[in-house]
């Protein structure tokens, strides 16, 4: 069974970052329990969330971009809302899900070990909300 994680630790980002580019790990928020879930590297959202016992509407995916600063690693970016998941399963989530998500996405970072360092990109898509 997929284990939940409480912030966002090195020890995370070293298990579970670099996720289709550097620096990127790749979270479902479960915004019904609110649980967050590591996606796995080489696992397609996909394929991760048939792993999950949550209904796919309330699981939002997010991504939390990284870069080293002087040795140390900093959240330089934050985006809800869009994978395969969304993109080739249709799936798609209230907007009240996708900022809840955010939100909580927001939560798990100023919890952890990293620092929120310039942020570059701090967006919900909303491209895959319901209508």
């Amino acid at each position: 069974m997929p284990r939940t994680y409480e912030s966002l630790t090195h020890s995370l980002l070293n298990s579970f970052g670099d996720r289709k580019k550097p620096g990127r790990l790749s979270i479902f928020v479960d915004v019904e329990e609110e649980r967050i879930y590591a996606v796995p590297r080489e696992t397609e959202h996909i394929d991760y969330a048939k792993k999950l016992n949550v209904d796919y509407d309330k699981l939002i995916p997010v991504h939390i971009d990284t870069e080293n600063y002087d040795g140390l690693e900093r959240v330089v970016g934050v985006v809800t809302g869009v994978s395969g998941l969304e993109i080739s399963g249709r799936v798609r989530h209230l907007a009240s899900d996708l900022e809840k998500a955010h939100e909580l996405a927001w939560d798990f970072i100023k919890k952890g070990e990293i620092s929120v360092g310039e942020v570059e990109e701090d967006r919900i898509n909303y491209k895959y909300a319901k209508k």
